[in-house]
């Protein structure tokens, strides 16, 4: 009987500490989950800081440097940050970084830094977009959104083919809500100067008229088969783009 009862003691202490050690396992366990938590959050919450900080950075010398190639910098950090973040997204558009971003690509001339500076422009004003409606009307300022993207369409198409569909791209999605169509339908011509409705179809007939043909020999030309390519493309999103504006008068 004895033995019995020294058995059973030593069984119920098996299970007794098999019982401690699984929930010290299980503590263990819930321990590190909630430290990896803790140091997700925090780092988190410092990237957050960080990209806040690179954002107000570079509305800063987005409004006070002209220097292009500060500007450049400071483009490519709101592009980021407008990409990775409403809150950043909503800290551009009430620091007025919206029109300063427009007067750089209406103030863009063929040099290389300029011209990547008005991609980078454009890129960034385009990720607002990611938002839906929310900021459509901060980059629908008109009429200077309409005549800055209309005229860097017209004076660009054959400089940067990759900026030129980033404007098209932005006044479509401008245009999606039917009331900013309709104002830029209605801007009038100011000193015998082309509203953006008129730029717009301006280079369609442009277009159309230097458009390489595909032919066999274009084909088996790379460039010209490309270019071919990119004017048919581009043609047909801004008829696209007209018919919508047109069809709001």
């Amino acid at each position: 009987m004895r033995s019995i009862n020294v058995i059973q003691a030593h069984y119920r202490g098996w299970v007794e500490r098999k019982r401690l050690w699984n929930a010290c396992r299980e503590l263990a366990s819930k321990a590190r989950a909630m430290r990896q938590r803790i140091e997700d959050a925090r780092r988190q919450v410092q990237d957050h800081l960080k990209l806040g900080n690179k954002t107000k950075a570079g509305i800063e010398v987005l409004l006070m440097d002209p220097s292009i190639s500060k500007s450049i910098k400071a483009v490519e950090s709101l592009e980021i940050a407008t990409r990775l973040s409403k809150e950043c997204a909503q800290c551009i558009t009430e620091l007025g970084a919206v029109p300063r971003l427009y007067m750089l690509l209406s103030s863009c001339t063929r040099s290389l830094p300029e011209l990547k500076l008005a991609k980078q422009s454009l890129q960034t004003l385009n990720n607002f977009a990611i938002y839906k409606d929310k900021f459509r009307q901060d980059l629908s300022q008109m009429p200077i959104a309409a005549e800055t993207l209309a005229e860097f369409i017209e004076s660009k198409r054959d400089d940067d083919q990759e900026a030129v569909f980033l404007a098209i791209k932005l006044l479509r999605f401008i245009c999606e809500d039917a009331f900013n169509a309709a104002e830029i339908a209605g801007i009038q011509s100011v000193k015998g100067s082309h509203t953006p409705f008129e730029r717009l179809n301006r280079t369609i007939t442009m277009m159309e008229k230097k458009a390489p043909k595909a032919t066999p020999l274009a084909n088996n030309n790379g460039k010209t088969a490309a270019t071919a390519t990119y004017y048919a493309k581009c043609i047909k999103s801004l008829k696209m783009l007209t018919r919508t504006i047109g069809d709001s008068k």
